[in-house]
C-alpha cells in the first residue's frame, strides 16, 4: 500500500481521520450522554404532573428529530464530498513532495499550484454547505422548540379552564419541559457530529484492518550484478512527445545522459 499510495499521502490520511473522530469525545458529548440521563428522570415528573400534556409532548417531539435527520444527511453528503477533496489534496502533497526537481525542470508549477487552488475552493465550499446545514438544523429546532412551548401553553390553558390542572401545574410542566427539549437538541446536535465524522471513521476502520507488510529489507540489494532496466519507454507532455519507445540497460556505476530541445 505504501508502493501504491505514498507515505506521506497515509500519514496525512489517517491523521485527518483521527482528527475528524476526536470531536466525538469532546466534553459536549459528555454533557449530552448527561443530558440522556436526565431526560428520564424529568419524564416521569412530568408524567406526575400531567399524563395528558406529557403525551401531547411526545407527540411533537419527532418533528425535530426529523429535521435533524433530514439535515444530518445533507450534512453527511458534503462530508463525504469534503473527504474525497481532502484525499485528493494529500495525493497532490504527496505527489509533490516526491517529484518537485521535476516539476521546476518541466515548469510545471503554477500548473500544480492552479490544480491545488480549485481542489482547496471545492473543499471549502464543501465545508461551508456543512457550516449551513447545521446552522439550519440549530434555526429550525430553536424554532420548533418555540412552538411546543406556546402550543403547551395553549392546551394547558385549556386544561385550566375545563378544572384537569391548576396554573402553577402548568407554570411548573412548562419548566420542566424545557429540561425534556434539550437533551434533544442535544442528541440532534450529536447526529450532527456523527453524520459528520462517518465517512472518516468508514476509512479508519478499513486501514486498521489492511494487512500489515512485511520487512523485505533484505532483498533491497540482491546478490550478483546491479542494474536498471528501460524497455519501449515513453513521455510526452499535454501533446507534445518527448521520447517513444526508447530502451536501455544501466549498469552500477553508469551515467547516461537524455538531452533535447531545452538541454
Amino acid at each position: 500500500i505504501i508502493k501504491e499510495k505514498g507515505l506521506y499521502k497515509i500519514v496525512k490520511d489517517v491523521d485527518n481521520y483521527i482528527q475528524s473522530i476526536a470531536d466525538l469525545t469532546g466534553g459536549q458529548t459528555t454533557q449530552i450522554l448527561i443530558e440522556i440521563f436526565k431526560f428520564f428522570g424529568i419524564f416521569i415528573a412530568l408524567l406526575a404532573l400531567s399524563w395528558k400534556v406529557t403525551l401531547y409532548l411526545l407527540l411533537l417531539i419527532p418533528i425535530r428529530l426529523l429535521v435533524t435527520h433530514y439535515t444530518s444527511k445533507l450534512v453527511k453528503r458534503n462530508s463525504e464530498k469534503s473527504f474525497c477533496v481532502q484525499k485528493e489534496m494529500h495525493r497532490w502533497e504527496e505527489n509533490i513532495y516526491n517529484s518537485f526537481v521535476e516539476l521546476k525542470l518541466w515548469n510545471l508549477v503554477k500548473k500544480k499550484v492552479e490544480e491545488y487552488s480549485e481542489m482547496l475552493k471545492e473543499r471549502n465550499y464543501c465545508v461551508m454547505q456543512q457550516s449551513i446545514f447545521t446552522g439550519l438544523d440549530s434555526s429550525l429546532g430553536s424554532c420548533i422548540q418555540q412552538i411546543i412551548i406556546n402550543s403547551i401553553y395553549v392546551l394547558g390553558g385549556y386544561f385550566i379552564i375545563d378544572d384537569k390542572i391548576t396554573l402553577g401545574t402548568l407554570i411548573t410542566f412548562v419548566t420542566y419541559s424545557a429540561y425534556i427539549l434539550q437533551p434533544i437538541s442535544l442528541v440532534s446536535y450529536l447526529k450532527m457530529i456523527i453524520s459528520k465524522v462517518a465517512p472518516e471513521f468508514e476509512e479508519y476502520k478499513k486501514f486498521l484492518l489492511l494487512e500489515e507488510e512485511k520487512d523485505d529489507s533484505s532483498n533491497l540489494f540482491p546478490e550478483g550484478d546491479i542494474y536498471i532496466s528501460f524497455e519501449n519507454v515513453s513521455f510526452k507532455y499535454d501533446d507534445k512527445s518527448i521520447f517513444s519507445n526508447i530502451c536501455f540497460t544501466l549498469k552500477k556505476g553508469d551515467i547516461v545522459a537524455i538531452t533535447g530541445e531545452n538541454g
